[in-house]
C-alpha cells in the first residue's frame, strides 16, 4: 500500500524508512502492531526481526491446523499503529520506546488509509498498546511476540498461548 511520505509528527526525522505494512491486499484479517523495531526501520518492513521471525512462526503453524480442520487460511496484511521507530535520546544514544499517545493520534489518518485499502472482516491487535488504541475497532488480540520472546520463545508456555490466540484471531 503506497501512503504519502509522513510528516505528522518530529518521528519522521529520525526514521531510515517509513514502515506501512505487508500482506494481502485486500485481506480478510489486519494485524496491528504497535511501532517499527530496528529491523523494521532499515527494511521497511513492519515485523521483519526477531518479533516478525516468530510471528511467522506462530502464522505457519495456525495456517497447519486450520488446514488440518479443512479451512482455509484467511489472507492477512500486518501494520503498525505508527510507521516510524520510536527513538528516545539520550546525550548521543538512542533507544527505542513506546509511542506516544500524539504520534499514534497523528498516525491514525495513515492506519486509517489502510484499513479502507485492506477491507478486513476482522482486526487483530499485537500486544498491549495496540489493544488499548484499537479497542473499539479490534475484535481479538495476540500477545506481543516480543513478549513471547521475552519469557523463552517458542520452548515458553507462553508461545502456546499466542498460537491459540492466532488460531483464535485466524477462525472466521
Amino acid at each position: 500500500i503506497e501512503v504519502h511520505s509522513c510528516m505528522n509528527c518530529p518521528l519522521w526525522r529520525t526514521r531510515r524508512n517509513q514502515v506501512v505494512g505487508r500482506g494481502s491486499v485486500p485481506a480478510e484479517i489486519l494485524l496491528v502492531g504497535e511501532a517499527p523495531g530496528k529491523s523494521e526501520d532499515i527494511m521497511g518492513v513492519p515485523f521483519y526481526g526477531r518479533s516478525g521471525v516468530l510471528l511467522n512462526r506462530g502464522l505457519q503453524e495456525v495456517e497447519k491446523r486450520l488446514s488440518i480442520r479443512n479451512i482455509t487460511m484467511p489472507t492477512y496484511y500486518i501494520t503498525n499503529l505508527i510507521e516510524c521507530i520510536p527513538y528516545s535520546f539520550t546525550g548521543v544514544l538512542k533507544s527505542i520506546r513506546e509511542p506516544l499517545q500524539m504520534e499514534i493520534e497523528r498516525c491514525e489518518r495513515n492506519l486509517n488509509v489502510i484499513i479502507r485499502r485492506i477491507m478486513p472482516v476482522r482486526i487483530v491487535t499485537i500486544g498491549a498498546l495496540a489493544k488499548k488504541y484499537m479497542s473499539i475497532r479490534s475484535t481479538n488480540s495476540v500477545v506481543h511476540p516480543s513478549f513471547v520472546l521475552r519469557q523463552g520463545g517458542s520452548s515458553s508456555p507462553v508461545y502456546l498461548t499466542f498460537l491459540q490466540q492466532l488460531e483464535d484471531a485466524f477462525s472466521l
